[in-house]
Parts: C-alpha cells; sequence; structure tokens
C-alpha cells in the first residue's frame, strides 16, 4: 500500500479526498500491524525483540518513518490521527516530525 504513495509527491493534494482517505488507511495499517508485531514479539523475551526490532528497521521502513513524519510536520497528516494509545509505534514517527518542524522554525 505504501510503495504507490511513496513514489507520489508529498504535497496539498494528500489532503483531501481519496488520496487523503488511502494516506490515512496506509498509515494506520502499516503502525498498527508494525506495533502488534512488536507486542507480540517481546512477549517471547528479549532476543526475540531484538529479532523483530531489526526485522522493522529495513530501509523502506526507514523511508516509511521519513514519509510520515514529513506529512506530519506539513500538516497533511496530524499527530491526533494517531493516538499513541492506538498506535504505539507511531511515536518514533511522532518524534521525528517534532524535530522536523524545530529544525525548519526560524530563529529568533
Amino acid at each position: 500500500m505504501f510503495k504507490r504513495l511513496l513514489r507520489q509527491r508529498l504535497d496539498w493534494s494528500l489532503c483531501a479526498g481519496t488520496d487523503h482517505l488511502l494516506l490515512m488507511g496506509a498509515v494506520r495499517s502499516y503502525y498498527g500491524t508494525r506495533g502488534r508485531t512488536k507486542q507480540l514479539f517481546s512477549l517471547r523475551g528479549p532476543r526475540a525483540t531484538a529479532a523483530i526490532e531489526q526485522e522493522w528497521s529495513t530501509p523502506l521502513d526507514r523511508q516509511i518513518d521519513d514519509y510520515v513524519g514529513h506529512a506530519l510536520s506539513y500538516g497533511i497528516l496530524h499527530k491526533r490521527d494517531f493516538p499513541e494509545r492506538t498506535y504505539p509505534d507511531s511515536s518514533r514517527c511522532l518524534l521525528t516530525s517534532r524535530s522536523l518542524a524545530a529544525a525548519a522554525s526560524p530563529m529568533k
């Protein structure tokens, strides 16, 4: 689902309509699956936790985190759409978007 979105330019056309629904669905599906998988593996112990962290740390995963982080910092997506309680694994991406926004703000 994300591969098609990653090829699409990140702009305001993703704020409404079908494209926005696809983006929201892709983000929720991805972070929901990633969070549930990591939670299940964490119950198996530290070695399983380390293994699943590595599996979800591919270049594509980092690209997705970066894409979502930029969408959040540009206001295309909103933090309130992804409550940490429901999508705990999205918090890393949300932190990235905060640091991007801070870096983009003018210095006083």
